[in-house]
């Protein structure tokens, strides 16, 4: 069997030496690896199932007949909602994670929007509590004529927002505290329905690193993903043995037989001198295994002095079958 990194793996190691906060590292927040895990202590409509269904939830449909996953297909990470929310009137918000789950029901599934953002340190010049609301408020409010229309407010889509501080203050560290509403009985016992007003929850993950108490669970896991005290190959060690989280994958015998049948036409591409033959077999392991240039090219023990050379060709290759799906899809609007 062949092995390789997950994406999840490679991310890892492209933030050694950044900051908690860098660009690179917010990305790994994305991966359904992690979302999953954070939905499992945070959601409580999925807190009683594996983290295998939570990640089919992510961006999923429970209710159809799922088909065997391709394990060539890239499902590691989320594709996610539009995260810039413009108004004229009270400018612009930028999240920095949105996406949707949609969780088996009784009767029909039930949707929810998550918000997941993230913060170096708690602000000092507004209640973070307060921009939370905010946030998660203006996401509800969004749904008007996306999620329904006119009157229809029963379905409008419970959102959670939840906020992972890194450097949290002392009192705050290593803490995950929910802030939902709640029915208080002011005359009479009545309380509606919990799905008619349970709509907006607020979550703050308080991060405080091994030097506190409750460093276990999900705060220890969250600490090891963004912090940078950590070398990269030591989190992707941790995160695997501790977390089970997937570093390597397996490419199983149905990528095995392509290798086998791509070295064949290699091979008979070289003796017949066709590069267009090993160009086009490149490019389809790119394709759909997922591999870089470079792990195809050192797979298939290509000279590394031309690699420039068929990476050339390989954009050419790739320009050209652009053009023919274009001409294609035209012709068949015609």
């Amino acid at each position: 069997m062949i092995k390789q990194h997950t994406v999840m793996a490679e991310d890892i190691l492209n933030t050694e030496g950044k900051s908690a906060l860098d660009a690179s590292c917010l990305k790994l927040l994305s991966h359904k690896q992690i979302l999953a895990r954070i939905a499992k202590r945070c959601v409580e409509e999925v807190s009683s199932y594996s983290i295998r269904e939570i990640m089919d939830f992510i961006e999923g449909d429970p209710l159809c007949q799922r088909k065997a996953r391709d394990f060539l297909q890239n499902t590691e990470k989320i594709i996610g909602m539009n995260t810039v929310d413009k108004d004229p009137q009270e400018g612009e918000v930028i999240y920095d994670i949105l996406f949707r789950m949609r969780i088996p029901g009784e009767e029909d599934a039930i949707e929810v929007i998550l918000n997941i953002e993230a913060q170096q340190k708690y602000p000092s010049s507004y209640p973070l509590l307060k921009r939370g609301m905010y946030y998660g408020s203006k996401i509800i409010v969004k749904q008007k004529n996306t999620e329904f229309e006119h009157s229809h407010y029963e379905k409008i889509k419970k959102v959670y927002s939840i906020w992972i501080v890194v450097n949290a203050p002392l009192e705050m560290r290593n803490t995950i505290t929910s802030y939902a509403m709640q029915p208080e009985a002011v005359l009479g016992d009545y309380a509606a329905p919990r799905e008619e007003y349970d709509l907006l929850e607020l979550v703050t993950i308080c991060l405080g690193g091994p030097g506190f108490p409750r460093y276990e669970d999900l705060v220890r896991m969250l600490d090891v993903l963004v912090n940078n005290h950590l070398k990269a190959l030591d989190k992707c060690r941790i995160l695997e043995e501790d977390y089970d989280i997937q570093m390597t994958k397996e490419i199983g015998e149905e990528v095995d037989c392509m290798c086998n049948l791509s070295q064949g036409i290699l091979e008979e591409g070289k003796e017949i001198g066709s590069e267009q033959k090993e160009i086009e077999c490149i490019r389809k392991l790119m394709q759909n295994a997922g591999w870089s240039q470079i792990e195809v090219f050192k797979m298939f023990d290509i000279p590394e002095a031309e690699w420039s050379r068929y990476s050339m060709l390989l954009e050419e290759k790739s320009q050209i079958s652009e053009s023919s799906e274009n001409l294609a899809s035209k012709t068949y609007e015609k």
